[in-house]
């Protein structure tokens, strides 16, 4: 149990543990020389549920920092007022402390507004996140996520002032009036509910303009060109087999989908930048896109020591492990690939495989291409135009990749045999271009698995991954 609630810790991504972690000190913080001590379990117990659900949640409907962040602020709003039970917050004391005058004076009034402003924040801070998971999870366009957002602030607010009425009823005398905090005003229900919806239809005039929606997300629209702008990529970040940082990309909702990207390359450049990731999202997919360490977003490390053998393999383990993953399709391509035979070679149960840029000699005999790699790496800058080694080059400048770390990644590569191949059970597609030979013949992989079948599409290694017959041919596979 402590190691699954590990493993939903960790899928959360950094920032908005940072977030959550920040709440939990103030709820520990507003609990010290607590003065209403006989009330602070009613006032911050929902609180503190929350936070021990929040993990699973965003495991299961994961958002975007902003989004977690307003839910965040709304709640340490609340946690400020529950410390004083609302109507008892010393608001005018620290004003006089602050600024010489007390802010009841200055508005006219002898009413403790701070419980009107959170029901503000109410409708305020949490529309957002409301209308992002109808748009994400409920599949609504814009519009109607933010009208479906609108109108659950004001049912939201009308069940909490029931709620409240509620407790007066069961509890009566002093603890219900101290809850409900109506301070002698027979409207209060009906003003807290007016500012909840005032701060929420504030918080729509600011996503109704133009393209505020990234806040939302914009869902794949079949029949274009698919980019990275019409997904929401969500960031997070696992341990590897020794603790380095890997980054996650994370897009969609659906069944999961591991995608493991090559050599030199990325998520985002392998999976996203010309559509694949849309395309498998728009077929009811939840992709987890690693970046292999040495790669992209993840750690890179020039220590030798950070590539043993079968690095790879042992993070994408540890990804399947710290996600929590038991019903999932894994995939890659080339490097990807190699990692996702390695994988399945150390004990991964996916449902199906995809193997692209990949042929039999890429599998069992690893090293083939390793004196390429190790030439281009070490003679940077020396090749001529136009050569394959001066392509290659061009391609670690475009990703970024760091040529230390690309380097001590050969060590890395391990060989599988054979007969380890021929016995992985599961139903696996085999992708290649037409004139990509960097890695053996795909047609001879095919042939060597049990349930194997060969998709060619157009081009070699280093451009059949732009085609959009290869996004067309896993999605095709996947959902058959």
């Amino acid at each position: 149990m402590i190691s699954g609630a590990a493993a939903l810790w960790n899928a959360v991504p950094v920032a908005q543990r940072r977030m959550i972690l920040s709440l939990i000190m103030a709820i520990g913080l507003a609990n010290i020389a607590q003065p209403y001590s006989e009330l602070a379990p009613l006032q911050h117990g929902p609180t503190i549920a929350l936070i021990a659900a929040t993990p699973w949640l965003l495991r299961r409907w994961p958002l975007s920092n902003g989004a977690v962040a307003c839910i965040l602020l709304f709640l340490l709003l609340h946690t400020l007022g529950a410390r004083w039970i609302y109507s008892y917050i010393p608001y005018d004391d620290w004003a006089r402390a602050l600024a010489g005058h007390d802010l009841s004076s200055l508005f006219g009034t002898s009413r403790n507004g701070y419980d009107r402003l959170v029901h503000f924040a109410f409708g305020m801070l949490l529309t957002m996140p409301l209308a992002q998971s109808a748009h994400r999870f409920g599949g609504l366009r814009h519009g109607w996520s933010l009208t479906f957002a609108f109108a659950a602030i004001g049912l939201g607010s009308a069940l909490y002032e029931i709620f409240e009425w509620l407790l007066t009823v069961i509890a009566a005398g002093e603890t219900a009036d101290y809850y409900n905090g109506q301070q002698g005003d027979v409207w209060d229900a009906q003003k807290d509910m007016a500012a909840a919806q005032l701060g929420s239809a504030l918080t729509l005039i600011a996503l109704l303009r133009p393209r505020a929606g990234r806040h939302i997300g914009k869902p794949p629209t079949a029949g274009k060109d698919y980019s990275m702008t019409d997904l929401t990529i969500e960031r997070h970040d696992i341990k590897g087999f020794d603790g380095l940082p890997i980054a996650v990309h994370v897009a969609g909702e659906g069944r999961d989908l591991v995608l493991i990207h090559g050599y030199f390359s990325n998520a985002f450049t392998n999976w996203i930048r010309y559509g694949h990731a849309a395309k498998l999202v728009e077929a009811g997919f939840r992709l987890i896109m690693p970046d292999l360490r040495g790669h992209g977003e993840s750690g890179k490390p020039h220590d030798i020591a950070a590539y043993p053998p079968d690095a790879l393999t042992e993070d994408g383990l540890a990804l399947v492990e710290q996600l929590g993953l038991t019903d999932y399709d894994l995939g890659g391509y080339s490097l990807g690939a190699r990692t996702t035979v390695r994988m399945l070679a150390r004990g991964a149960t996916p449902r199906r495989v995809i193997l692209a840029g990949m042929g039999l000699r890429g599998l069992v005999q690893t090293l083939d291409n390793g004196g390429y790699y190790r030439n281009v790496l070490t003679n940077l800058g020396t090749f001529e135009r136009g050569t394959s080694e001066w392509m290659t080059e061009a391609f670690l400048k475009t990703t970024k990749g760091d040529p230390v770390a690309m380097l001590h990644i050969l060590n890395t590569f391990v060989d599988t045999p054979r007969e380890t191949i021929a016995a992985i059970q599961q139903p696996t597609e085999i992708i290649c271009g037409a004139d990509d030979r960097d890695n053996g013949v795909a047609q001879e992989l095919a042939d060597v698995l049990p349930d194997g079948r060969y998709v060619e599409i157009p081009g070699n290694h280093m451009n059949a991954v732009t085609r959009k017959e290869m996004g067309q041919a896993m999605a095709d596979f996947l959902t058959a």
